[in-house]
């Protein structure tokens, strides 16, 4: 796997060289605040990848690492809607608002237009009248795409990947695995990811329910100032300074509301 591997080499002697992961981690982002009802919110989950080549292909769980998407009271779903994106037709909206907020599952596509998300090992069943998903079966469970059907499987220009979109009042847990294949057709796969969202983000400085690149210019643009009422002072301390900065990277991709 390394980029300077050599057939004839028979000892890693520590020169071996190799690109760095492109996997970074799974976040979410508020797509609708009270979106069905008061304090009922609309997240959507992604995947955040480096390489903007790389595509990912599968979501998935089994016994030695289960996959979980939960919360602490229901999932909303629509009557028209449907597990999986390819069910959710936008044209409908006008006339059925709410189906917008449907609670589904993904690989990057949003709608009817995107190729289809296949599944299995998945029983859904619970998870289609708003309750949990969940898939720890010897034989697993997965949703995913075939490699190359589905353009929004790679990155998008922020470098995020749909997985899900959940609509609840409650605290939502996600943990899991994905499958992802590189460009050179390197298939690396990233176990035990774990997501727990809402937080209550005291980093998120302006507060679009996310701690994210935004809130770090805030520090950058304040680095320095020394009043009561710094925009970029985290702590609380009367100064903006290193601290301050290293607190925004530390949470850096949490979802606040």
């Amino acid at each position: 796997m390394a980029n300077n591997y050599d057939p004839l080499a028979t000892d890693d002697d520590g020169t071996c060289e190799y690109e760095p992961e492109s996997f970074l981690g799974v976040f979410a982002e508020a797509y609708e605040v009270n979106s069905i009802g008061t304090g009922i919110v609309t997240w959507r989950i992604y995947a955040q990848f480096a390489n903007p080549t790389d595509q990912l292909v599968s979501v998935f769980g089994d016994l030695e690492s289960p996959l979980e998407l939960s919360t602490t009271t229901d999932f909303h779903q629509e009557p028209l809607g449907g597990t999986f994106a390819q069910s959710i037709n936008p044209l409908l909206f006008p006339t059925y608002p709410t189906l917008e907020y449907d609670t589904w599952l993904t690989i990057g596509s949003e709608d009817i237009f995107g190729s289809p998300t296949q599944a299995v090992g998945l029983n859904t069943f619970t998870f289609d009248n708003g309750g949990d998903l969940a898939s720890n079966a010897q034989n697993g469970g997965s949703w995913f795409i075939t490699p190359d059907t589905e353009p929004t499987a790679f990155p998008d220009e922020d470098g995020k990947v749909l997985l899900a979109q959940v609509t609840t009042g409650g605290t939502v847990t996600f943990n899991g695995n994905i499958l992802y294949r590189t460009a050179e057709g390197i298939s690396p796969v990233a176990r035990d990811i774990t997501l727990v969202f809402p937080n209550d983000c005291f980093t998120d400085l302006n507060s679009d329910g996310v701690v994210n690149i935004n809130d770090l210019l805030i520090v950058l643009s304040d680095y320095g100032c020394v009043a009561a009422d710094c925009s970029g002072d985290t702590n609380n301390n009367g100064v903006v300074g290193i601290d301050d900065i290293l607190t925004i990277l530390g949470t850096f991709g949490d979802s606040c509301y």
